[in-house]
């Protein structure tokens, strides 16, 4: 999703460990709007077809990262030095 590229995800995929944490017993799966969820025999297709139109869901990718992590256009080193200053300020 970061990197605004096609994300396909094969139906009944689960992930099992990511970030140093567990998921092997998490029943939840992944579903975005920025990705396309396809049955494994079809997997081929559905790559092929998001890497023909790969734009396609780039601003659903852009609103997932933003909600997950941030808004990825602000500078991060800004926003530091901005929060010690104000905190050394009072």
């Amino acid at each position: 999703m970061a990197m605004d590229i096609p994300l396909v995800i094969v139906n009944g995929w689960r992930l099992m460990h990511y970030g140093g944490i567990d998921y092997t017993n998490h029943r939840k799966e992944l579903v975005t709007k920025g990705s396309v969820r396809c049955d494994l025999k079809d997997l081929s297709q559905t790559i092929e077809r998001e890497l023909a139109e790969p734009c396609r869901l780039s601003e659903e990718r852009k609103e997932v990262v933003r909600r997950e992590f941030g808004d990825p256009e602000c500078d991060p080193d800004a926003n530091i030095v901005k929060v010690i200053k104000e905190t050394c300020n009072g």
